[in-house]
Protein backbone atom coordinates (compact mmCIF):
# COMPACT_ATOMS: atom_id res chain seq x y z
CA UNK A 1 0.00 0.00 0.00
CA UNK A 2 2.78 2.14 0.41
CA UNK A 3 3.90 2.29 -3.02
CA UNK A 4 0.84 3.86 -4.01
CA UNK A 5 1.50 6.91 -1.88
CA UNK A 6 5.06 7.04 -3.70
CA UNK A 7 2.86 7.00 -6.94
CA UNK A 8 1.35 9.64 -5.97
CA UNK A 9 3.58 11.86 -4.72
CA UNK A 10 5.72 11.59 -8.00
CA UNK A 11 2.43 12.46 -10.27
CA UNK A 12 2.07 15.39 -8.43
CA UNK A 13 5.78 16.27 -8.93
CA UNK A 14 5.44 15.12 -12.38
CA UNK A 15 2.29 17.73 -12.62
CA UNK A 16 3.32 20.40 -11.10
CA UNK A 17 7.15 20.26 -12.96
CA UNK A 18 5.20 20.20 -16.48
CA UNK A 19 3.27 23.10 -15.17
CA UNK A 20 6.44 25.00 -14.19
CA UNK A 21 8.02 24.23 -17.45
CA UNK A 22 5.32 25.65 -19.57
CA UNK A 23 5.24 28.84 -17.76
CA UNK A 24 9.05 28.96 -18.16
CA UNK A 25 8.37 27.81 -21.92
CA UNK A 26 6.18 30.93 -22.49
CA UNK A 27 8.24 33.59 -20.02
CA UNK A 28 6.28 34.05 -17.54
CA UNK A 29 7.95 34.56 -14.00
CA UNK A 30 7.15 31.51 -11.33
CA UNK A 31 6.83 33.12 -8.13
CA UNK A 32 7.01 29.81 -6.14
CA UNK A 33 6.38 26.27 -6.54
CA UNK A 34 4.38 24.30 -3.32
CA UNK A 35 5.18 20.72 -3.83
CA UNK A 36 2.85 19.80 -0.82
CA UNK A 37 0.77 21.21 2.09
CA UNK A 38 1.45 22.34 5.81
CA UNK A 39 4.45 23.92 6.86
CA UNK A 40 7.65 24.51 4.52
CA UNK A 41 9.94 22.16 5.55
CA UNK A 42 12.41 22.83 2.92
CA UNK A 43 13.07 26.55 0.21
CA UNK A 44 14.92 26.09 -2.40
CA UNK A 45 14.65 29.40 -4.60
CA UNK A 46 11.00 29.39 -5.49
CA UNK A 47 10.29 25.47 -5.01
CA UNK A 48 8.84 24.97 -1.30
CA UNK A 49 8.63 21.33 -0.04
CA UNK A 50 6.16 20.60 2.36
CA UNK A 51 4.67 17.27 4.28
CA UNK A 52 1.86 16.61 2.43
CA UNK A 53 3.18 15.61 -1.06
CA UNK A 54 -0.06 15.15 -2.28
CA UNK A 55 -1.03 18.52 -3.52
CA UNK A 56 0.51 21.99 -4.60
CA UNK A 57 0.29 25.01 -6.47
CA UNK A 58 2.80 27.31 -9.02
CA UNK A 59 2.57 30.66 -8.28
CA UNK A 60 2.70 32.58 -11.57
CA UNK A 61 3.64 36.55 -12.12
CA UNK A 62 0.04 38.16 -11.96
CA UNK A 63 -0.25 41.74 -12.67
CA UNK A 64 -4.15 41.89 -11.57
CA UNK A 65 -3.03 40.22 -8.25
CA UNK A 66 0.87 41.97 -7.83
CA UNK A 67 -1.02 45.45 -8.79
CA UNK A 68 0.99 45.49 -12.12
CA UNK A 69 0.63 48.15 -15.54
CA UNK A 70 1.96 48.74 -18.45
CA UNK A 71 5.37 46.88 -19.28
CA UNK A 72 5.20 45.79 -16.22
CA UNK A 73 2.50 43.54 -16.57
CA UNK A 74 3.70 42.04 -20.17
CA UNK A 75 5.15 39.29 -19.18
CA UNK A 76 2.44 38.19 -16.41
CA UNK A 77 -0.41 35.41 -16.62
CA UNK A 78 -2.61 37.07 -16.76
CA UNK A 79 -1.79 39.50 -19.81
CA UNK A 80 -1.25 36.23 -21.78
CA UNK A 81 -3.93 35.25 -24.66
CA UNK A 82 -5.95 32.76 -23.90
CA UNK A 83 -4.60 29.40 -25.45
CA UNK A 84 -0.91 30.63 -23.75
CA UNK A 85 -3.26 30.13 -20.55
CA UNK A 86 -4.84 27.10 -21.40
CA UNK A 87 -1.72 25.37 -22.59
CA UNK A 88 0.13 26.25 -19.36
CA UNK A 89 -2.79 24.37 -17.67
CA UNK A 90 -2.81 21.33 -19.82
CA UNK A 91 0.47 20.72 -19.28
CA UNK A 92 0.60 18.80 -15.73
CA UNK A 93 -2.42 16.88 -17.04
CA UNK A 94 -0.38 15.96 -20.28
CA UNK A 95 2.45 14.83 -18.44
CA UNK A 96 0.38 12.08 -16.52
CA UNK A 97 -1.66 11.40 -19.96
CA UNK A 98 1.81 10.76 -21.58
CA UNK A 99 3.28 9.16 -18.38
CA UNK A 100 0.10 6.30 -18.07
CA UNK A 101 0.49 5.71 -21.96
CA UNK A 102 4.31 5.26 -22.33
CA UNK A 103 3.77 2.92 -18.89
CA UNK A 104 0.79 1.11 -20.56
CA UNK A 105 0.32 1.93 -24.37
CA UNK A 106 -3.00 -0.06 -24.32
CA UNK A 107 -4.87 0.74 -21.27
CA UNK A 108 -3.55 3.87 -20.14
CA UNK A 109 -6.35 6.09 -22.30
CA UNK A 110 -9.05 3.40 -21.23
CA UNK A 111 -7.85 4.42 -17.49
CA UNK A 112 -8.32 8.41 -17.97
CA UNK A 113 -11.50 7.75 -20.06
CA UNK A 114 -12.33 5.23 -16.84
CA UNK A 115 -11.46 7.49 -14.51
CA UNK A 116 -13.91 10.56 -15.40
CA UNK A 117 -16.51 8.34 -14.56
CA UNK A 118 -15.26 6.65 -11.54
CA UNK A 119 -15.10 10.47 -10.06
CA UNK A 120 -18.29 10.89 -10.80
CA UNK A 121 -19.52 7.87 -9.38
CA UNK A 122 -17.54 7.98 -6.28
CA UNK A 123 -19.14 11.19 -5.93
CA UNK A 124 -22.57 10.28 -6.22
CA UNK A 125 -22.22 7.68 -4.05
CA UNK A 126 -19.94 8.11 -1.16
CA UNK A 127 -21.08 5.36 0.98
CA UNK A 128 -21.91 2.60 -1.53
CA UNK A 129 -19.93 2.91 -5.17
CA UNK A 130 -16.86 5.16 -3.64
CA UNK A 131 -16.18 2.53 -0.57
CA UNK A 132 -16.04 -0.25 -3.46
CA UNK A 133 -13.33 1.97 -5.80
CA UNK A 134 -11.03 2.75 -2.39
CA UNK A 135 -10.93 -1.39 -2.45
CA UNK A 136 -10.19 -1.97 -5.56
CA UNK A 137 -7.45 0.63 -5.53
CA UNK A 138 -6.22 -0.82 -2.53
CA UNK A 139 -6.26 -4.01 -4.09
CA UNK A 140 -4.37 -2.61 -7.20
CA UNK A 141 -1.92 -0.92 -5.24
CA UNK A 142 -1.35 -4.18 -3.36
CA UNK A 143 -1.34 -6.15 -6.62
CA UNK A 144 0.35 -4.42 -8.79
CA UNK A 145 4.03 -3.99 -9.28
CA UNK A 146 5.32 -0.49 -9.31
CA UNK A 147 5.63 0.93 -12.58
CA UNK A 148 2.19 -0.08 -13.61
CA UNK A 149 0.63 1.00 -10.29
CA UNK A 150 2.40 4.80 -11.34
CA UNK A 151 1.11 4.41 -14.58
CA UNK A 152 -2.82 3.50 -13.25
CA UNK A 153 -2.17 6.88 -10.75
CA UNK A 154 -0.88 8.86 -13.21
CA UNK A 155 -4.31 7.99 -15.37
CA UNK A 156 -6.46 8.21 -12.61
CA UNK A 157 -4.44 11.76 -11.97
CA UNK A 158 -4.69 13.21 -15.38
CA UNK A 159 -8.53 12.23 -15.47
CA UNK A 160 -9.29 14.21 -12.26
CA UNK A 161 -7.44 17.26 -13.66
Amino acid sequence: MAWILVAAALCTALHLGAIALAAMRFGIPIREIHYGWGPTLLRIGPLRIKPLVFAGSVVLKDGGAEGLEGDAKRDAFDSQPRTTRLLIGCAGPFALLTLALLVSPFDGLGQVGSGFVQYVEGALSPFGQAQRLLRLAAEAADGLDFVPLLGLVAAKTAAFN
